[in-house]
């Protein structure tokens, strides 16, 4: 039956990812929709990632393995779309595994209502070491809801749903050759997601995160230390998002500003302070602050945004030592990542 129907090409970008990447394959492998590529592409891993790719290519013939030079996932990504020969495409993060009826869920969420974009509300986290169980059978018990671009996309600037490229199905005209940034390494789903929904016009919407296990590791790019590319990234973001938002969606201004003043507080909380931070990290303190100060009234005042969001604004509205004390306080006990 599903021979049948449209091709779905899988992109999975690969890079140091050994120990988890045939569990990620054979989970995609095993879908009931069962017409689907999957593309691995290998993003200069230095373990054996890339060996174990050309390994799977070998071992099925729905797989394809690629090498390029190291140049982060939105290159990967990129790179993948251009080799795709899909109607639809999906994103596979090669650390997380998913459900056995993901791709039929996603792709008769988004044909049945009429939509180029389908999406679950997010992943099952859990820790790396850990187990997580998905559906594995054919009722999820949600039924899925079309919502105009305008109310998704204030759902996901209000983090009611994920912005993550993965949890999602595109229709391939929706993406274009290239769509995700490579000049940037926090916030890339984020700054090519919104112009996606924009074009989608209505996205389909799985109200169920038992369909994808997203694995927390301790060394991904978010937990790690400042880097001055981090702060330049999310600046990039935030500016870019707000003037965009303000003519595509202009009743979404207060929502942008919440998940400007959100991507902007995590990573000023992670710049380094007193004798040890540098000039660089003290310019990019100042132009973080800079953003913060802007829109914390307006978070501070919406309803809608996220708690911790307004309390990290309550406490920017008394100054920027205050603000400074409590970003520190919070990352040093695990609270508002």
């Amino acid at each position: 039956m599903f021979d049948e129907l449209p091709l779905i090409s899988v992109i999975v970008p690969v890079y140091n990812v050994e120990k988890y990447l045939r569990e990620c394959v054979e989970s995609i492998l095993a879908q009931s929709y069962s017409n689907i590529e999957v593309l691995l592409v290998d993003d200069g891993s230095t373990d054996e990632s890339a060996s174990l790719c050309d390994l799977l290519d070998r071992e099925h013939i729905q797989v394809s393995s690629f090498h390029k030079e190291n140049a982060g996932p939105s290159s990967a990504r990129n790179f993948g779309i251009q080799r795709a020969r899909g109607e639809w495409v999906s994103f596979i993060d090669a650390d997380d595994y998913i459900s056995p009826i993901y791709l039929e869920t996603l792709y008769e969420a988004a044909t049945s209502l009429g939509c180029c974009l389908s999406c679950v509300s997010g992943g099952n986290d859990f820790l790396d070491g850990d187990q997580c169980t998905l559906i594995n059978g054919e009722n999820i018990g949600v039924e899925p809801t079309a919502y105009s671009s305008s109310d998704f996309m204030r759902k996901m600037l209000y983090q009611e749903v994920t912005t993550g490229a993965q949890w999602r199905l595109y229709h391939r005209n929706l993406l274009g050759e290239a769509p995700f940034p490579e000049d940037i390494i926090i916030g890339e789903d984020l700054a090519c997601m919104y112009k996606i929904v924009f074009r989608s016009q209505r996205v389909a919407l799985v109200d169920c995160k038992r369909l994808y296990a997203y694995r927390h590791r301790l060394e991904s790019l978010i937990r790690q230390d400042f880097r001055p590319s981090k702060a330049k990234s999310v600046l990039k973001v935030a500016t870019r998002l707000y003037e965009d938002v303000t003519w595509m969606w202009p009743d979404l201004v207060t929502a942008a500003a919440s998940r400007c003043f959100s991507i902007c507080r995590t990573v000023y909380a992670q710049i380094p302070f007193g004798k040890n931070a540098t000039e660089e990290s003290r310019h990019y303190r100042s132009e973080l602050w800079d953003v913060l100060s802007q829109h914390r009234k307006t978070v501070l005042f919406d309803g809608h945004a996220r708690r911790r969001e307004r309390l990290a604004a309550a406490i920017a509205c008394l100054g920027e030592g205050p603000f400074t004390f409590f970003c520190r306080a919070c990352r040093m006990t695990g609270l508002m990542q």
